[in-house]
């Protein structure tokens, strides 16, 4: 099964956890009506919310996102609020997400994204071949076969779901860029 919705665009997510971050910059494109996800970046970020706010305005200063259709999502699930406000007020462009065990709840503040949705376009995405690292991706830690065998590989683990406290969903090297893959890939198929 291939994923067919949704326009030609970049789609940017951004993982923050506790002791580091992971964006992923993607290009989603369209050919006969078949989607394709170009992975052109995926960066491992410290911790500090500067360098995370540095790395985002980097991407969105570029004049072709400038001129493009553009998404970036962060998740904010484990973040305090003095840390949301932050990213809000300095990155104004990004829609702050949270990512949760359960349903969704309609018009909930911010957007609040199901694991399992997360976690079934990243499956349904790398069965059909629809997702493409490319060799000169520019990764800090994180080598291209080992990112692209962390995302087909990407299955929760079923106790995860019995608790709704927030947590870090994806484990091992790559597990926060896998996440951020994730949230650039449900933005493009969902909103």
């Amino acid at each position: 099964m291939t994923v067919n919705r949704g326009e030609p665009g970049y789609f940017v997510g951004v993982e923050v956890t506790r002791d580091r971050g992971g964006l992923v910059e993607s290009y989603r494109s369209s050919q006969r009506g078949i989607a394709s996800y170009s992975i052109k970046r995926a960066l491992t970020l410290n911790d500090r919310v500067s360098d995370i706010i540095s790395a985002v305005r980097g991407i969105v200063e570029r004049p072709e996102y400038r001129s493009s259709n553009t998404t970036l999502l962060i998740n904010t699930s484990i973040l305090g609020r003095p840390i949301i406000q932050k990213l809000k007020s300095e990155l104004p462009e990004c829609q702050m997400v949270k990512i949760i065990a359960s349903e969704t709840k309609p018009g909930s503040e911010p957007l609040h994204i199901p694991i399992l949705d997360i976690e079934a376009i990243l499956r349904l995405l790398t069965e059909a071949k629809q997702i493409v690292v490319q060799e000169e991706h520019s990764c800090s830690d994180v080598k291209k076969a080992i990112l692209e065998e962390a995302l087909r590989s990407f299955r929760l683990k079923l106790g995860y779901l019995a608790d709704t406290a927030p947590k870090i969903w994806a484990e091992g090297d790559a597990g926060h860029l896998v996440i951020a893959t994730g949230l650039a890939c449900w933005a493009a198929e969902c909103l």
